[in-house]
């Protein structure tokens, strides 16, 4: 029984919203391993929120509350940006190995993209899946790092299977603290903000004279 007067919190079409947004969100995790080069993620992010806010469109069109929906799509984001860390964080937590890599080519990265790419062979001279990505000047790359040179060692945790790319161990450290709290806040934020755009519109009654 609906309470008198009160607001229905939960509605269908928001959990519709709700189911788009976590689908977009678990597909972005996906495609933001190495099945896409890195410096390409942003792009893919991209469409894949315009594509979300497409299908979140067309469930009920016009959609009731078109400005809850867009904020919901651009947080979006944000959750598949957490999402493809805590993937990566967790695939190389529970079967990565650590294994001195040697560096075999080197790549900048394209337009506003100011990372720096390296192609990796593992110990048995094989390449390793994937690129290891680095921002110059960040705290992992300091003036002595090897990675800035081609024929140099670095050690890196990489993932026996090739999902996901080499990562160096301080950045595994921090992804795994940090990738829980911040999906977790995106999407009950996702939540809410999908509840309130299901809400169907108010019409305002015309006084009879």
């Amino acid at each position: 029984m609906r309470p008198r007067g009160g607001f229905r919190w939960v509605n269908p079409l928001g959990a519709s919203y709700l189911a788009v947004f976590t689908a977009v969100g678990v597909v972005g995790a996906v495609c933001g391993t190495t099945w896409i080069r890195s410096d390409m993620v942003v792009l893919t992010v991209m469409l894949l929120s315009a594509g979300g806010l497409m299908a979140g469109v067309l469930v009920a069109y016009p959609p009731p509350r078109l400005g809850w929906l867009l904020a919901a799509c651009v947080l979006s984001a944000v959750l598949m940006a957490a999402a493809t860390a805590g993937l990566w964080a967790t695939v190389l937590t529970q079967r990565g190995e650590q294994v001195a890599a040697t560096v075999v080519s080197l790549r900048d990265g394209t337009g506003k993209d100011q990372h720096r790419y390296s192609t990796l062979d593992g110990p048995d001279g094989r390449r390793i899946p994937g690129e290891l990505k680095r921002r110059p000047g960040s705290e992992f790359d300091a003036l002595d790092d090897p990675v800035g040179m081609v024929g140099e060692r670095v050690t890196v945790v990489r993932d026996p299977e090739g999902l996901v790319d080499p990562r160096l161990p301080e950045e595994l450290t921090d992804a795994r603290s940090e990738w829980i709290i911040v999906a977790s806040c995106s999407w009950v934020v996702i939540a809410v903000l999908c509840m309130l755009a299901g809400r169907p519109g108010t019409r305002r009654l015309r006084p009879s004279g």
